[in-house]
């Protein structure tokens, strides 16, 4: 079984900005928004939204607004 590895934020959040962003909005926002469907869990504040929809690897994520 692999081992997982802690994220370094200063090597990976420049290579992830989506990853940052949502990070900012999960500890800032306010109203903090979560909706969840059949395939797709979304995330977002009053100014930023990320829609994760489930895969066959996994999920993959993408910032709608």
């Amino acid at each position: 079984m692999p081992t997982i590895q802690p994220m370094d934020f200063d090597k990976d959040m420049k290579n992830h900005p989506e990853i940052s962003q949502l990070l900012r909005v999960i500890m800032t926002a306010d109203p903090l928004a979560v909706a969840e469907g059949t395939n797709y869990v979304i995330i977002g504040g009053p100014d930023d939204q990320f829609k994760f929809t489930k895969s066959g690897g996994g999920y993959t994520v993408e910032k709608t607004k």
